[in-house]
């Protein structure tokens, strides 16, 4: 009798059920919350499709609006425009084609042809490009105390003592020589804007190179006997002043998109836009996109891919503008971030700061050359932006391949979930508490003993 005395005492004879809900009701109520969490999800990428569809049709109508308006000042300026199911449209370098395809039933092809200098924004004049490069060349030589012009001697005038030379290979050259421009007015202000020191600065691949160009013995004294200096020698010449080195692989290049389908591989850079969508009166176009690279300069490439113009005249010119007047750049003021430059001698510095007062006329400047051709701004302009809506486009269809890819497979987990969860749900009460914890069975059921008293017989 003293162990019956210590059972608990029950109301009803039967034990209290366990606080909260049953396990089976939890198990069901978890299962519904994972439902919901993908029915949200699934909600987020139809959601996120929606808008990438809104956008590919808002980039497809501009590309035929851009297709209409570029036929429109084609026509106006003279040249053929032909029209079918595509909009086809002439504009600048012989033999050479850029297609930009669109979606199903969008199609707008950009063709390259003849364009004559006739129509180009900047005038040129009657400089021969054979002649300008020998002036430039001339004006380096003349230097002949600047390490440009030490360099600029032993390569023509001592060619096979030159190619000998282990500093001399890695040196591309000068920035004054390794690209052109296609008016005699931008080369003059291009150069004033650079100033002497740029214009004449050596150009190498590597770091390496640019380490042989000078020693230093153990006080921190140049050698004059090695590097540059040494070459100097050689021809007779005592280099006078510091001098300025670029290395390309030692420049930050530029990060954006390039134009790959340009055989120039021109940069793709935000042009300065009004309210109204328009560029702002006079400009013409950005300096570093106004550097034309002779083939042979096009494959001076990085080891990590970047040309001359992502490294070298992107890291000198970044993104100054380009304006026919003073007049322009002052009305352009606020559209201009990193300075301008007139082809009338104006000139804004990044930094804010006006140059005034007369031009100076630097003696080395950029090669002028015919062959580069000069478009109108609105069809250049149109061009730009046709090749910027391709671009966006494909982004657009790579962003919804992924939405898609994720919309499917959550849509897969939420099927499978859903077909869980009625499934569990329509199961007999006594599976469902199978899925949960033991059954507790009552002290009064016949024939059990859940405390462990023993019978009285047995006492």
């Amino acid at each position: 009798m003293a162990m019956a005395s210590r059972l608990p005492c029950f109301p009803s004879g039967r034990p209290s059920p366990p606080a909260g809900r049953s396990p089976a009701r939890r198990e069901e109520n978890t299962m519904e919350e994972e439902l919901k969490k993908l029915g949200l999800k699934v909600n987020h990428h139809e959601r996120n499709i929606k808008f990438l569809k809104s956008e590919l049709n808002a980039v497809e109508e501009a590309c035929v609006d851009l297709g209409n308006g570029a036929a429109k000042n084609i026509e106006d300026e003279g040249i053929a425009a032909a029209s079918s199911t595509t909009t086809t449209v002439w504009t600048s370098t012989a033999a050479h084609s850029t297609f930009f395809s669109f979606a199903a039933g969008t199609t707008i092809t950009v063709k390259l042809g003849n364009y004559h200098s006739s129509v180009a924004a900047v005038a040129n004049n009657d400089t021969s490009a054979q002649e300008s490069e020998q002036l430039t060349i001339q004006s380096i030589l003349d230097k002949d105390k600047t390490a440009a012009g030490i360099i600029c001697q032993l390569k023509i005038r001592h060619y096979l003592l030159a190619s000998k030379m282990p500093l001399m290979k890695d040196i591309l050259g000068f920035v004054a020589t390794l690209g052109k421009v296609n008016d005699d007015n931008l080369s003059r202000i291009l150069s004033e804007y650079l100033g002497m020191d740029n214009m004449l600065a050596l150009v190498c691949k590597t770091y390496d190179s640019v380490k042989d160009l000078e020693k230093y013995d153990k006080s921190g004294i140049i050698d004059k006997s090695s590097g540059i200096h040494g070459l100097g020698r050689t021809v007779g010449k005592v280099l006078d002043g510091r001098f300025t080195v670029f290395c390309l692989e030692n420049l930050r290049p530029f990060s954006d998109v390039v134009n790959i389908d340009d055989p120039q591989r021109k940069l793709i850079l935000q042009r300065p836009r009004l309210p109204g969508g328009e560029s702002p009166p006079g400009f013409l176009d950005f300096a570093v996109n106004m550097i034309h690279l002779e083939q042979a300069h096009m494959s001076c490439l990085t080891a990590s891919g970047h040309g001359l113009r992502e490294t070298l005249f992107y890291s000198l010119f970044s993104h100054l503008q380009v304006y026919k007047t003073r007049a322009d750049i002052e009305s352009s003021l606020p559209w201009i971030s990193d300075g301008a430059i007139s082809l009338d001698g104006g000139i804004l510095r990044p930094d804010g700061s006006f140059c005034l007062g007369d031009s100076q006329n630097l003696e080395v400047k950029f090669a002028v050359s015919r062959s580069v051709s000069s478009l109108p701004e609105d069809i250049t302009d149109m061009e730009e932006q046709v090749k910027l809506k391709n671009w966006e486009k494909e982004r657009l269809l790579e962003d919804m391949k992924r939405e898609e890819d994720l919309l499917n497979q959550v849509k897969e987990l939420y099927s499978k979930q859903k077909h869980e969860l009625m499934g569990y749900l329509t199961q007999p009460a006594i599976t469902q508490t199978a899925h949960g914890s033991p059954t507790v069975r009552s002290p009064a059921t016949p024939g059990s003993n859940p405390f462990g008293a023993k019978p009285s017989h047995m006492r």
